[in-house]
């Protein structure tokens, strides 16, 4: 596991003004007190990971479900769908769970084309 950091150390090769911080880095602990340490943090992370996976994985039958919503998946399954992302974060906050722990995506049926 990885997280990031925008406040590289002297031998750091920041991507975009940010440093990648291994688990094993000294500086990992500090990074990862304000979210309650360490440990918490490893698991906070696995859970979105195992959310994001999870909708990955059902994505066809959500969009067919729930079309040109926005949608919310934990780790154990849908955590809610409304038309707003605005309505949906209130869903969440209503039933107490917290944004890290879910992943929210757009069901689009009318995706744009993309010029890079």
């Amino acid at each position: 596991m990885a997280i990031f950091t925008d406040n590289p150390a002297k031998g750091d090769t920041p991507v975009e003004g940010w440093t990648i911080l291994a688990d094993d880095d000294p500086r990992f602990a500090a990074v990862a007190e304000p979210f309650g340490g360490a440990a918490v943090l490893r698991a906070k992370m696995a859970r979105g990971r195992r959310a994001s996976e999870r909708m990955r994985q059902e994505w066809r039958t959500l969009l067919a479900r729930y079309p040109d919503q926005w949608v919310t998946m934990g780790e154990n399954g849908l955590a809610g769908a409304a038309n707003s992302h605005e309505a949906l974060l209130e869903l969440l906050n209503d039933q107490g769970i917290p944004t890290g722990d879910v992943a929210t995506r757009f069901l689009n049926t009318r995706p744009g084309m993309l010029i890079l």
